[in-house]
């Protein structure tokens, strides 16, 4: 009887074990970054994405309306995605009380983002200045 319940324990354990040496494996095969922005009361993340392929690598940005906790859920909810290695602007100012995010081209939403932020179309890409932070010089941190 004891030696049945000690092998349940060690199977548990063993599995739990494995799970995590996967999800952590999984975190160094698919890096994620994020970052936070907000002006007043309104805030975005911002979370950069590498895909791997032969050639390197290309990045993703994609915009959510709410704080990300964990990088499994990511396909949940209301996000914007641009093309592989767009960058954009991000007004330091409210836009009719949105977030004014400036781009070479629109992205791909999905879901409701609308109360929150307002994209516009630039015709050439510039870096950050006294109105505008560029993605590249958010604060990202791994999750």
């Amino acid at each position: 009887m004891k030696s049945s319940l000690r092998i349940k324990i060690i199977m548990v354990t063993l599995c739990i074990l494995l799970i995590f040496i996967m999800l952590k494996t999984l975190a160094i095969l698919n890096p994620k970054e994020k970052a936070k922005y907000c002006i007043d009361d309104k805030c975005i993340t911002i979370v950069l994405q590498y895909d791997r392929v032969i050639s390197g690598g290309n990045s993703k940005l994609r915009i959510y309306k709410r704080n990300i906790y964990t990088r499994y859920f990511l396909g949940f909810g209301d996000y914007a995605e641009f093309p592989i290695e767009t960058h954009f602007l991000l007004s330091k100012q409210l836009f009719n009380n949105k977030i004014l995010i400036s781009s070479q081209s629109i992205p791909i939403v999905k879901g409701g983002l609308g109360d929150r932020v307002v994209f516009q179309e630039l015709d050439y890409y510039s870096e950050g200045d006294k109105e505008n932070i560029s993605s590249f010089d958010l604060e990202y941190e791994s999750f």
